[in-house]
């Protein structure tokens, strides 16, 4: 597994250093943020050229069933897909409060970004599967997955996955509190 450190980076590196549970490698970016698309650009020789999940790290979730990632594995299409977004309705969302949402899905399971629309009903969740290959070829140093995203998008090889359960973004204090209370 390739970790992206920046804030607590020794602190995030000396963990992994310690666990034995998988291999962990560290991208390293203490000399300035990257943004999503940079940093896994940045990381292209750990992750090379095939297929790869990217996983925010401020995402919790209750599902039943299947674990997750083993959903994304059967939905993959890659003559298809550049990227597999997991995108879930709103009302099965803690910490998103005051968000427009992110995407429209279609009954193929593309989906579009609200774009200039007040309210999209679907949240997009930092899990993915992505072809990695248009995160690279991108020149700039510093950019969003989501303008990958909505380059895919706009050739029809973005797509959705919906999974059942509850999904709570800790990305700050107010909405780590939010699902620590929806937790206990």
């Amino acid at each position: 597994m390739v970790v992206n450190v920046h804030a607590h980076a020794d602190q995030l590196t000396a963990y992994l250093r310690g666990r034995r549970d998988a291999e962990f490698l560290v991208s390293d970016e203490r000399e300035g943020l990257l943004e999503t698309g940079g940093g896994v650009k940045h990381a292209r020789a750990l992750l090379g050229d095939d297929p790869i999940f990217v996983c925010n790290s401020d995402y919790v979730w209750r599902k039943p069933g299947a674990p997750a990632l083993e959903a994304f594995v059967e939905a993959w299409d890659p003559a298809r897909m550049d990227a597999l977004v997991l995108v879930i309705p709103k009302d099965r969302t803690v910490g998103f409060d005051g968000s427009p949402g992110d995407f429209y899905q279609d009954d193929a399971g593309r989906l579009t970004h609200r774009g200039a629309r007040a309210q999209a009903p679907l949240h997009a969740l930092g899990i993915e599967i992505l072809d990695p290959r248009p995160v690279y070829a991108d020149p700039r140093p510093k950019f969003s997955l989501r303008d990958i995203w909505f380059r895919s998008a706009d050739q029809g090889r973005l797509f959705g996955l919906q999974l059942d359960g509850l999904w709570m973004q800790v990305g700050d204090p107010a909405a780590r509190a939010a699902v620590e209370a929806r937790l206990t």
